[in-house]
């Protein structure tokens, strides 16, 4: 019996995209570490641009009035957050971000050639990864919506018309508006063809010419795009800081496929394996498959190669933001991509499905039971929410940020935590942790003189203002509430000393009017409004 892969592709696809999304769907929360900020401030804007109690938030806060890569996250957000309550609005937007993501992989590889193959049910790994856990949202976003829009120009870029050219230039408008490094992604492999191109017309002997005229409406098309992102790139800066790993160090993480990692330790184990079973299958595909698409395939492999040397070679940050994280899961993904461009038979295939299945199923049980319980663990924290009354100012101090039971172990998913509290429809707060309204390039910034980073650095990272500190700003503000939480649980920052001091200060200034021992968390109100005027 002939075995039909486009019906198995189509079946097993659904399927797995199911289960994928099952994991942020049945609990109430899934966590991401930016995640509460990002909903927190799109909350504000959209109250702000609608003249919600903007008397309350205008003191402190203003409209980045430039168009700015980030804004599509904040935009979306925004509006959903008119609609549902703060925690599905995010859970809106991470539902939409596996759908893009996973179709745009779909779409791009089903257009590499004319036979099915089932490298489409490879898309989970490089889902859920640790940029995505960490809440980089926009950026986990724009690489969806690159693969929709270089199979878009693959397709059309031999006869650009006005209408193609217009659709080329909106979506890349798009996506530059939604993150800067993967409008550069997608720049770059279109460059990469666009040389092919070019060599391919030399070497048929067409005239300098007519090689001309076939860039002429890419370079109309590219130009605009081009001038944003060097428009950005000097407001924002390239400052950079060294990075804390040597290049063997960075090999070996990427050996390990830890960005394809997200929560546990453990999951080292089916991220190897993935890796080793892409190589396995790669072996097989090349040396039995015809490739069906070589200027694409070609232009995988160099990205492949570029990435993986840029990663290598990134310093710590770049403009403050971390650079290798986002590019460390890139070369396996496109070295997939690459040879999508092959013919490949049904044995292979089936065998691709069976260890597809095996591998997202590993993530998907190791996962469930930490998001699960992590759910219930945001709920207790945001309980303490009915004590803090709307219209005043919160301060969050966390020794630690890996959440009170240590469930999530490679990151500081619970960093913003708090923030989920100001992103309540029946709350109006400023939110005095807030990292996005120190960046020029989210929907709000802090006014001049109200920005709390300024009078409190330690107030990021698990670190803790000292009570010079408090005073500072409360110079400046008022503190209306401080919750202090895992406050058993110091680092080299701060130690029992710092604690001890926290403590003094906070009984001599604050009431406490909540705690809830088993998270190690508490909530301090201002005595007096003389006391945080």
């Amino acid at each position: 019996m002939k075995i039909n892969i486009c019906k198995i592709e189509k079946i097993t696809f659904y399927t797995l995209l199911a289960l994928a999304l099952s994991i942020i769907i049945i609990p109430k929360f899934y966590l991401t570490g930016d995640g509460p900020s990002h909903t927190y401030n799109a909350k504000v804007l959209a109250d702000y641009l609608l003249n919600n109690n903007r008397d309350f938030y205008k003191p402190f806060y203003e409209i980045n009035r430039n168009l700015d890569p980030n804004w599509t996250s904040q935009i979306l957000l925004a509006i959903f957050t008119k609609i549902f309550p703060y925690w599905l609005a995010d859970k809106v937007f991470q539902i939409i971000y596996v759908c893009v993501f996973a179709f745009g992989f779909r779409y791009l590889i089903q257009s590499l050639n004319k036979t099915t193959n089932l490298l489409t049910l490879f898309f989970y790994p490089f889902c859920f990864t640790l940029p995505f856990q960490l809440g980089y949202y926009n950026y986990s976003l724009g690489l969806g919506l690159l693969f929709f829009l270089f199979t878009f120009y693959m397709q059309n870029r031999k006869q650009l018309s006005s209408f193609n050219q217009l659709g080329i230039l909106i979506g890349s408008f798009i996506l530059v508006f939604t993150h800067a490094m993967a409008a550069t992604h997608f720049l770059i492999l279109c460059a990469l063809v666009i040389i092919q191109d070019a060599i391919h017309l030399y070497k048929e002997k067409k005239s300098i010419k007519t090689i001309f005229e076939n860039l002429i409406p890419n370079i109309i098309i590219f130009t605009p795009i081009v001038l944003v992102i060097i428009g950005f790139t000097m407001r924002q800066g390239l400052a950079t800081t060294p990075h804390a790993l040597t290049i063997i160090q960075k090999t070996l993480n990427f050996l390990c496929l830890y960005c394809c990692q997200s929560t546990l330790i453990v999951e080292k184990i089916p991220a190897i394996c993935f890796g080793i079973g892409i190589l396995f299958f790669a072996c097989i595909i090349i040396i039995k498959g015809n490739c069906t698409n070589k200027i694409t395939r070609n232009t995988f492999l160099l990205f492949t190669i570029y990435t993986l040397l840029a990663y290598l070679n990134a310093p710590g940050t770049v403009a403050y933001n971390g650079i290798d994280i986002r590019l460390a899961f890139l070369p396996p993904l496109f070295f997939v991509l690459a040879l999508s461009t092959y013919e490949i038979n049904s044995k292979i295939n089936i065998a691709i499905l069976f260890f597809a299945g095996i591998i997202q199923i590993s993530f998907l049980g190791l996962r469930f039971s930490t998001v699960l319980n992590v759910s219930n663990e945001i709920e207790n924290i945001l309980s303490i929410s009915k004590n803090i009354d709307t219209k005043k100012n919160v301060l969050a101090i966390q020794y630690n940020t890996h959440g009170s039971l240590h469930q999530f172990e490679l990151d500081n998913s619970f960093l913003h935590i708090f923030d989920y509290i100001g992103a309540m429809k029946n709350k109006q707060l400023i939110i005095l942790n807030n990292y996005e309204a120190d960046l020029n390039y989210f929907g709000v910034q802090w006014r001049a003189g109200k920005n709390p980073r300024l009078a409190m650095p330690n107030i990021i990272l698990g670190k803790a203002p000292t009570p010079t500190e408090l005073n500072n700003y409360k110079s400046i503000a008022a503190i209306d509430y401080i919750i202090l939480q895992n406050k058993m649980q110091t680092n080299a920052v701060a130690t029992d000393n710092d604690y001890l001091q926290l403590q003094t200060y906070l009984q001599s200034n604050y009431s406490k009017t909540d705690s809830i021992q088993s998270l190690q968390l508490e909530l301090w109100k201002a005595n007096s409004p003389k006391l945080s005027k």
